[in-house]
């Protein structure tokens, strides 16, 4: 119950809201024997009208997934601040967790996106890759971007992939849990 408590308290209780754009999250535990893990997301207002989005998951489960998740989720928010380049961001998170647990891994993808410019930013640390449902009903995984997982390796370097966002398109950030 501790560890249920301490991981929804971390994950976002309402979504921000931002002209043209809407947003949609859902949680689900994945099952009721698992349900205490290191699945987590975010959104967060950045300046002039852009948009942090995140998605990760910490390797295990239990009170000590929980807890690196939070502090995950809490450092990539605070980095976010310096309005720095999502593959800098990420290579930050990927050298705090380091600190955090001898054994800690996790993955995650970092987008920044700007309706105004209709275009996504995003660097992935060995998650899932982002969809993108175009407005024409085409699909297509967002490949670019990719790198190891973080917890891998403090000098790990990562790269940033720059997708257009047409009016309309969907974007999609999920865990393998989906």
């Amino acid at each position: 119950t501790i560890a249920e408590t301490l991981q929804r308290s971390v994950l976002p209780g309402s979504l921000p809201r931002i002209e043209n754009v809407q947003l949609a999250a859902r949680y689900l535990p994945g099952t009721e024997e698992v349900d205490v893990g290191g699945d987590w997301f975010d959104a967060i207002l950045l300046p002039n009208g852009r948009i942090g989005l995140a998605v990760g998951d910490v390797v295990g489960k239990g009170v000590q997934a929980a807890a690196t998740m939070a502090q995950l989720r809490n450092a990539l928010r605070a980095f976010t601040l310096d309005q720095m380049k999502p593959s800098s961001t990420v290579t930050r998170l990927n050298r705090l967790i380091d600190g955090v647990s001898d054994s800690a891994f996790a993955t995650v993808v970092y987008a920044v996106v700007d309706p105004k410019a209709g275009v996504c930013r995003f660097t992935a640390a060995g998650h899932p890759p982002p969809l993108l449902l175009r407005t024409d009903g085409r699909a297509e995984y967002l490949e670019g971007g990719r790198g190891l997982p973080l917890g891998t390796g403090s000098e790990t370097k990562y790269r940033q992939q720059v997708v257009e966002l047409p009016v309309g398109s969907t974007l999609i950030l999920y865990t393998d849990g989906l």
